[in-house]
C-alpha cells in the first residue's frame, strides 16, 4: 500500500469578502503535508458522531466518486464536487442494481430451504489429527410452516462412504436414522425445539429499490446543502512521492454558521421525506419514530472548530489529491495515482486506511503505528476472495476464504470453497484447510419415514447391544479408538 506523508498546512484558507478573494486568487502557498509525530499527553479531540459521519459521508464519496469516475472537470469548484457527488452514486447504484438481478433471495418464513456442504479437512494439530483424509458432508434443512428441520451428516474417505445419518425434528418429536447404526429409524423422544422462537420476520430485509431510494435521496440532498460561498480556488504546492507539485487547490469550508445551516438542512430534508425513512427502516430494523427521533437530537457546537475539505487538481486538472482538516490537523486525506486510491482516516493514535488497486480492496486499522486487524477483499471474473488477518496481544491469525465457480440465481446460489486457518500464539502456528463445495437451495427436505420408526425406550436388551456394536465399530473405523474405549 503506497503512503503519502505531508506536513500539516501552513496556511489555512479563511472566510474572506469577494475583493480579499480577487486579490489572493492566483497567489501560490506551498503545502506539505505530514503527519505529526506522536506526542505523548496529545489526545485527538473528538466531535459530535452525527457531524463527522455526514463529513466523512461527504468527503468519501468525493473520493471514491472521483476515483472511479476521474475525467477532466472544470475547476469551479461546486460544479467539481457535484460531479464527484453524482459519480458515486452512479457508480454505487449501478453495481447494486447488478448485484441484486442475480442475487439469490428466499422468505425464510414461507418456503423451505437447503443448506448442503461437502468438503475435506486437514490440520497440523496432532489432536486433531484423526480429521484428515476423510469427506465431509453437512447439510440443514428448514421448513417453517409446517415446523419441520432436518441435520444429516456424511462421512467417506477413499475405500467409500463410512456413514449417514440423519436427525429430523417434525410433530413435535425427534428422530435418527442412519443404516450403519441401526436398520430402522429411531424415534428420540419429544422434541423441544420451539419453532415459534425461529422466526424472521424481525430481520431487517431489503432489496434494489429500497438500497436505491437511499442513495439517490442522500445524494440529493449532499448536493443541495452545499453553499457555493464558501467554495475558494488558489494556486498552491504539494509534496507527492518527493517531488514538487504545482495544483490548484479548492477548498469548502464548514464554519461554524456553515456547519449548522448544513446540518439543519439535511436532517430536515432526511426527516420529512418518508419514503426515504421507510427505506431507512426497512435496512436497520428501526422504527420510522425511532429514526426521526434520532435526526431531532441537539448537535452539540460548543467546542467546535472550522473544518476545511480540500481537493487538489494538477495542471491537467486531474483531481490528485484532497484531505479534511480540523483545527489544523488532517483527519482524512485521499491521494489518487495512475489505478491506485489511497485512503486515510484518522490521526497518529488511532487510523484507518483503504487502499484500492485494480481489483482489490485493502482495509487496515492502525493503532499507534501498530496493525491491529487487516481485511483485503478481491474480486476477479467468477471468483472472489477474502482475507482478514488480527494482531492481538502477540497471536496473530489470519483467516482466508476463496469463492469460485459462483452460480446464483433467484432460486439458488453455489460456488466452490477453500477455507484457511492459521493462528500463531508463541511461535507455534496451527493450520487448518477446508476445501470442498456449497449449495443454497429452495427446496423441499429429505425427511425420515415415519412409519416404521422405534422409540428408542422401546428397544430390548438385544436391539440396544445391535446399536451400541454397530456404534463402536464406526468410532474404530474413523480412528477414535479412544472414545469407543470410553463409551
Amino acid at each position: 500500500m503506497l503512503q503519502y506523508k505531508y506536513n500539516m498546512l501552513e496556511k489555512v484558507c479563511v472566510v474572506m469578502n469577494n475583493e480579499e478573494k480577487n486579490r489572493i486568487l492566483g497567489e501560490e502557498s506551498v503545502e506539505q503535508i505530514k503527519i505529526p509525530a506522536p506526542e505523548e499527553e496529545v489526545k485527538p479531540k473528538k466531535k459530535t458522531g452525527k457531524i463527522i459521519l455526514i463529513i466523512i459521508l461527504l468527503l468519501v464519496a468525493v473520493a471514491i466518486g472521483l476515483y472511479f469516475g476521474l475525467k477532466k472537470l472544470s475547476t469551479n469548484p461546486l460544479s467539481i464536487y457535484k460531479n464527484a457527488i453524482n459519480d458515486t452514486y452512479n457508480l454505487v447504484d449501478n453495481y447494486l442494481k447488478e448485484s441484486f438481478d442475480n442475487l439469490y433471495n428466499v422468505n425464510i418464513n414461507e418456503e423451505p430451504i437447503k443448506i448442503d456442504s461437502n468438503f475435506t479437512l486437514n490440520t497440523n494439530e496432532e489432536d486433531y489429527a484423526m480429521l484428515n483424509n476423510f469427506e465431509y458432508n453437512l447439510s440443514l434443512g428448514l421448513n417453517l410452516p409446517n415446523e419441520q428441520m432436518n441435520l444429516s451428516f456424511g462421512l467417506s474417505d477413499e475405500e467409500g462412504s463410512i456413514m449417514n445419518l440423519l436427525l429430523a425434528f417434525i410433530n413435535d418429536r425427534m428422530y435418527l436414522e442412519s443404516d450403519e447404526l441401526y436398520n430402522v429409524p429411531l424415534d428420540l423422544g419429544p422434541s423441544e425445539l420451539d419453532f415459534s422462537g425461529i422466526n424472521f420476520d424481525e430481520v431487517s430485509t431489503f432489496d434494489y429499490n429500497t438500497i436505491h431510494i437511499i442513495l439517490e435521496t442522500t445524494k440529493n440532498i449532499l448536493i443541495d446543502s452545499l453553499d457555493e460561498n464558501k467554495f475558494t480556488i488558489i494556486d498552491s504546492t504539494i509534496e507527492m512521492n518527493n517531488e514538487q507539485v504545482s495544483v490548484k487547490k479548492l477548498t469548502y469550508l464548514l464554519d461554524e454558521e456553515n456547519m449548522k445551516r448544513t446540518m439543519d438542512y439535511i436532517t430536515t430534508e432526511m426527516k420529512n421525506n418518508d419514503e426515504f425513512i421507510k427505506a431507512l427502516s426497512d435496512v436497520t430494523g428501526l422504527t420510522s419514530e425511532e429514526i426521526r427521533s434520532s435526526l431531532e437530537e441537539d448537535i452539540d457546537y460548543s467546542n467546535f472548530t472550522d473544518i476545511e475539505i480540500n481537493l487538489f487538481l494538477n495542471n491537467k486538472d486531474d483531481i490528485i489529491a484532497g484531505n479534511l482538516i480540523e483545527n489544523e490537523e488532517e483527519l482524512i486525506k485521499f491521494t489518487i495515482e495512475d489505478k491506485l486510491f489511497d485512503l486515510f482516516i484518522g490521526d497518529e493514535y488511532n487510523s484507518i486506511t483503504m487502499t484500492k488497486e485494480e481489483n482489490t480492496l485493502n482495509i487496515s486499522y492502525n493503532k499507534y503505528e501498530e496493525e491491529i486487524f487487516f481485511i483485503s477483499l478481491t474480486d476477479e471474473e467468477n471468483k472472489e476472495t477474502i482475507e482478514y488477518r488480527t494482531n492481538s496481544y502477540g497471536d496473530d491469525m489470519i483467516i482466508k476464504v476463496e469463492l469460485s465457480n459462483i452460480k446464483s440465481s433467484e432460486n439458488s446460489y453455489s460456488a466452490d470453497i477453500i477455507l484457511d486457518y492459521s493462528m500463531t500464539s508463541y511461535d507455534v502456528e496451527s493450520k487448518f484447510n477446508l476445501e470442498g463445495n456449497m449449495e443454497i437451495v429452495n427446496a423441499e427436505l429429505d425427511n425420515i419415514d415415519t412409519t416404521n420408526s422405534v422409540n428408542v425406550d422401546n428397544l430390548t436388551e438385544e436391539e440396544s447391544l445391535v446399536f451400541y456394536e454397530n456404534l463402536l465399530e464406526l468410532l474404530d473405523r474413523i480412528g477414535l479408538t479412544d472414545l469407543s474405549s470410553i463409551l
